[in-house]
């Protein structure tokens, strides 16, 4: 059975990825910015509790990114996503794969 990469007509998103660097001389966390076009960012209609029930833990969107039609990037918990002037934080990954124990899609949740 072959699965279907979703339909960039659904990947009608750009997001800008904030990758968490190595802290530079003074400690401080820095970051390198790329966009990411052909995803797509939902709000959260249920609230995801992520770990805690601290307010801070709770999803506020997920970010759909699929292997075929979105551009390519590597994410990783606690990297920032900027979406419309607001930035979020990636605080869990769920992996989806297809065939073959390749990746079919990411769905992130984000505070």
């Amino acid at each position: 059975m072959n699965i279907r990469p979703i339909r960039k007509s659904l990947l009608i998103h750009s997001i800008t990825l904030k990758t968490v660097d190595e802290p530079n001389i003074y400690g401080e966390k820095t970051f390198t910015e790329s966009t990411v076009n052909h995803v797509r960012v939902e709000p959260v209609k249920n609230k995801i509790l992520v770990g805690s029930m601290d307010e801070n833990d709770i999803s506020k969107a997920l970010l759909f990114w699929d292997r075929i039609n979105s551009d390519s990037a590597e994410f990783k918990t606690l990297d920032k996503v900027i979406f419309k002037g607001d930035e979020y934080t990636i605080r869990k990954i769920n992996i989806y794969f297809g065939q073959m124990d390749l990746i079919h899609h990411l769905e992130m949740e984000l505070v």
